[in-house]
């Protein structure tokens, strides 16, 4: 069994990133020390799952401001995830009522700390949608979420 996550980022910075600033933004996030990023990262390549981090925007001037991520972990994983979440969110100081609701807020104050360590605006970085279900109800989450906002993700 496993749980299967897709999250929008999006960078709203001018211009917006290219495909290598998202790689590097990516790979700084994974490489935080004690990181819910990186114990993603590990726990995918402990069940030898794929971690997606390339369907980027290309809608009509709106190319590259936006990436969705896709990753599965398995569920004997889950908690150690929850773990890094809740001691990440008290070091943070963030406070959400659920599992969830935390993990996003952690997830997306990474991505904005790896953003201002590469020179980046983080403010403008945030985490604007997602999803998390085992892996079919994601799925088909994610497509109809693409499908409906085709403008968007599609040239």
């Amino acid at each position: 069994m496993s749980t299967r996550v897709y999250a929008v980022v999006d960078a709203n910075v001018n211009p917006f990133l290219a495909d290598a600033q998202w790689r590097t933004l990516f790979a700084q996030v994974a490489a935080t020390e004690q990181s819910v990023a990186q114990a993603i990262v590990q726990a995918a390549h402990a069940a030898h799952n794929h971690i997606t981090t390339h369907k980027r925007t290309q809608g009509a001037g709106l190319e590259n401001r936006a990436t969705m991520l896709g990753f599965e972990v398995d569920t004997q994983h889950v908690s150690a995830i929850i773990a890094i979440v809740n001691q990440q969110a008290a070091l943070r100081g963030i406070v959400e009522a659920t599992n969830a609701a935390r993990f996003g807020a952690v997830l997306e104050a990474e991505i904005q700390d790896a953003a201002t360590a590469l020179g980046h605006t983080a403010q403008n970085i945030t985490i604007n949608r997602w999803t998390h279900a085992d892996r079919a109800t994601a799925i088909a989450q994610a497509q109809n979420y693409l499908r409906d906002n085709a403008h968007i993700w599609y040239a």
